[in-house]
């Protein structure tokens, strides 16, 4: 085979990495809606409640800060570990071959040829570069994938020109 092999996939930590700059942040996320209309809901009763202002001030800051704070870190650390179940549970064992204009990538069940003219844009990070299509399909590579540092090298050039 012609062309640069390759073996493996991105670690979970490069690919949150890559996942970041691909997906943009959502605005309003339904984790964000849920808590906010929480709060709505806890105003309006402490409102009823007949309390001054600087008391109503104070029991809703300390229920944000309860509600929005641990909520939050509770629901990141989750899907954080449900990803990486899931990613480390149905990665199986694949190789490929990077050629001018198209990827050979073989597991133990399929193969596929990619062309690289498929993808939009390429996205680069620190330890990896990322062909991407459309925020929903994307391939990544990093220098632990290939080789040697010069196959990672001429990897890199090859995915530049690609688009």
């Amino acid at each position: 085979m012609n062309g640069i092999i390759f073996s493996g996939y991105l670690t979970y930590e490069d690919d949150c990495r890559l996942l970041k700059k691909i997906k943009a942040q959502k605005v309003f996320s339904i984790f964000g809606i849920t808590t906010i209309l929480m709060i709505a809901a806890i105003t309006f009763l402490v409102m009823r409640a007949s309390l001054g202002i600087g008391e109503t001030i104070f029991i809703l800051t300390l229920l944000t800060l309860f509600i929005g704070g641990i909520c939050c870190w509770q629901y990141r650390s989750t899907q954080k570990e449900l990803k990486k179940n899931y990613t480390d549970g149905t990665n199986q064992p694949r190789e490929g071959v990077l050629k001018l204009g198209e990827i050979l990538i073989k597991t133990d069940k399929t193969s596929s040829k990619l062309k690289l003219d498929l993808f939009d844009r390429v996205i680069e990070g620190d330890a990896f570069i990322a062909l991407v299509q459309k925020k929903e399909f994307y391939i990544g590579f990093s220098e632990y994938m290939f080789q040697s540092k010069t196959d990672w090298l001429k990897a890199r050039e090859i995915i530049k020109k690609a688009l």
